[in-house]
Parts: C-alpha cells; structure tokens; sequence
C-alpha cells in the first residue's frame, strides 16, 4: 500500500471508531427529542392561532408539523392559492415572523433552524403543492428565506 492509502484507511477506522463509541449518544438524544417534540405539540394550537390572525386565515386551515430542528407549516386551501408567487413569499414571511415571536424564549423551540412553509390545494383527501418556501434561521437568530 503507498503512504495515501495508508492514511486513507487510517483515516476511515478512526471515523468508524467514533462513531460507533458515540452511538449511546444518539438514542440518548432520541429520548430528549421525543420530549422536545411533545412540548412544541403543546403550544401548535397557540401558534395557529396566532398565524391564522397575522395572515386572515382560518386557524383551522394551518397545519402545523414539528421536529427539533424543523417546524412545517402548512396552508390549506389559501386565498393565495391563485395569486402570484410574490404574494404567497410576503405572507409566509409574515407567517414565519409570526412563528418566530410566538415561540421566541420558548426552550422546545430554541434548536429550530428550518422553517418551511407550504401551500397547498386541498380537494378530499389529495393535497396539490402549490407552493413551497424555506426559511434557515441566520447566525443573528433571524428566519430569513433560502434563495436557491
């Protein structure tokens, strides 16, 4: 074996190694997460509220999915539907800043990092996207939207 190979092997058992001596790590963080997830359940119907008075929505309409990391809000059947792009990106940043107040000191709240919102045509049970936007959290604790 030449030298770069070596280390390449090297490499690839010490990366092994740590993450196999981390993995008690992982489900100890798994048990924390469930716990986080059922604490930001807890405030979803406040924050609907909330979103559905920023933006003249029915409350009933905004569906709310959440994870450590990501928060997933979803308007069904909005006024927006048939408006222009530029229309759904204005309100779903009013949505977001309202997000972000109404969860902002919350502790099960703290590790989000995404935001996503999503508009959809509700027909029965078949959902059609109309639109999907993101928003990451900044380094200055802002949600600002992903421009890919």
């Amino acid at each position: 074996m030449n030298r770069n190979t070596k280390c390449l092997v090297t490499s690839l058992w010490v990366t092994v190694a740590m993450l196999a001596s981390s993995a008690p790590a992982w489900s100890a963080d798994t048990a924390l997460e469930i716990e986080q997830v059922k604490q930001q359940t807890i405030a979803v119907p406040s924050i609907q509220r909330e979103v559905a008075k920023a933006t003249g929505n029915d409350a009933k309409m905004i569906d709310i999915a959440t994870t450590p990391h990501k928060v997933t809000i979803t308007v069904i059947n909005s006024k927006l539907n048939d408006a222009k792009d530029t229309d759904r990106e204005a309100e779903a940043s009013t949505i977001v800043s309202t997000f972000a107040r109404a969860v902002s000191g919350k502790a099960p709240f703290a590790q989000v990092v995404v935001v996503h919102v999503n508009y959809v045509k509700r027909t029965g049970t078949q959902d059609k996207a109309i639109q999907q936007l993101d928003f990451n959290k900044s380094p200055a604790g802002i949600f600002v939207p992903h421009n890919s």
